[in-house]
């Protein structure tokens, strides 16, 4: 089946759509028979998981600046399959971790290399400092 989206509207039509075929049934026979665990498991999603992460992720960029932090977000992808792969057993495959460690690459190189100042280069004077 083929699907064309061409703005929101269409998205939430085409998913109201699709539930007239039973699909919505089945979603909300699920969420009637979600158990003390499940509902435990959103929780901890929607408050720990992200409030911490979150408060991490603020906590960081407060501390070490946004240009520094924000790199590392492309981290998530890589972390996310070896989690998976770890807790889930899904199976991981040699391209995923060859394109992970080129996204680990990616967002380490800037550390790892400095930048040689060019030649004629004058290093700007610190702030604060009156020239």
């Amino acid at each position: 089946m083929r699907v064309q989206v061409r703005g929101a509207g269409r998205v939430v039509g085409r998913g109201l759509a699709e539930g007239r075929d039973g699909r919505a049934a089945a979603d909300l026979a699920a969420l009637r028979s979600a158990d003390l665990p499940a509902a435990g498991a959103v929780l901890f999603i929607a408050f720990v998981a992200t409030l911490g992460g979150f408060g991490a992720w603020g906590s960081l960029i407060k501390r070490y600046g946004a240009s520094t932090v924000a790199p590392f977000s492309m981290l998530l992808p890589f972390f996310g399959m070896g989690s998976a792969a770890l807790f889930l057993g899904e199976p991981l495959y040699a391209q995923d971790v060859a394109g992970g460690l080129l996204v680990i690459g990616g967002v380490l190189l800037p550390f790892l290399v400095k930048p040689r100042p060019r030649a004629g280069a004058v290093a700007p004077a610190p702030i604060g400092s009156s020239s």
